[in-house]
C-alpha cells in the first residue's frame, strides 16, 4: 500500500529523480540503514519552456513527466543501496497528488 506521508523524490548518483513510496530497510543488529526500498518508482522529467533561463523557472509553467523507473521488470518494490541515493525530497503538493491519482488507478491501494 502506498501512504502519502511517505511519498518523496530520491535524486541519485547518476542524477535521475524518482518518486515513489520510500522505506529505510536497516541492520536489525546496528540499526544501520543498509538499503532504501522504493514502492512504484517513477523517474520524472521536466520539460523547461524555451528561451527561459534556469533561474526563473519558478515563475514558468514546466511540464512533468511520468516513466517507470526501471521498464524491464515487474517489480514494484525496488531495494537499491543507501548510498545510491544522494538527497531524498518533498514533492511538492501537486506532483505528489499527481503521483498518487496516477497510482491509485493503477494500482488502487493508496492511502
Amino acid at each position: 500500500m502506498i501512504k502519502a506521508e511517505r511519498v518523496k523524490i530520491l535524486v541519485t548518483k547518476t542524477g535521475e529523480s524518482i518518486i515513489c513510496d520510500v522505506q529505510e530497510a536497516v541492520n536489525k543488529e546496528t540499526g544501520a540503514r543498509e538499503a532504501f526500498v522504493m514502492q512504484l518508482p517513477y523517474r520524472i522529467d521536466v520539460e523547461i519552456p524555451e528561451g527561459v533561463p534556469d533561474q526563473l523557472v519558478g515563475n514558468e509553467q514546466v511540464s512533468v513527466r511520468y516513466y517507470p523507473w526501471n521498464p524491464l521488470t515487474i517489480d514494484t518494490s525496488i531495494a537499491v543501496a543507501a548510498d545510491y541515493i544522494v538527497t531524498i525530497m518533498e514533492p511538492s503538493p501537486s506532483v505528489r497528488d499527481t503521483y498518487l491519482d496516477n497510482m491509485k488507478k493503477l494500482v488502487g491501494d493508496v492511502e
